[in-house]
């Protein structure tokens, strides 16, 4: 039980601290833990949304990274160029994180390009 705690733990600080310390560094005005989880929330649900409404996958990925860096512009007050790249590297970071994550929770004897298949849904479209 206290390590699924811990487990979920690490997971929410693994998206909410990225996104919170890259758009700091960019000079976004609201940086705050329930302004990061607002953005990771309407993120997803963006994400959800055009993978349910576009059937064309690249589409559906182009639409849900402009729209994700829209909501972080307008929720964090970030110009739009920086709200695409505070985007871009805290996806980076997030998804390399789950990676290390995922590694050091199953272990060495499962291969992490089987492991990503654990990873949330809607990751790919996050922050």
């Amino acid at each position: 039980m206290l390590l699924v705690l811990v487990v979920m733990a690490v997971a929410i600080a693994a998206m909410v601290l990225p996104l919170k310390y890259i758009a700091n560094a960019m000079g976004a005005q609201r940086t705050g833990v329930w302004w990061i989880v607002l953005v990771l929330f309407l993120q997803y649900t963006v994400s959800q949304a055009s993978e349910a409404l576009v059937s064309n996958g690249l589409l559906a990925f182009v639409l849900t990274f402009l729209a994700g860096a829209l909501v972080i512009q307008q929720a964090l007050i970030i110009p739009f160029k920086r709200a695409m790249v505070v985007s871009v590297i805290s996806s980076l970071v997030t998804i390399f994180v789950w990676l290390l994550l995922i590694k050091l929770v199953i272990g060495k004897a499962t291969h992490v390009e089987a492991a990503t298949m654990l990873l949330p849904s809607g990751l790919t479209g996050l922050a």
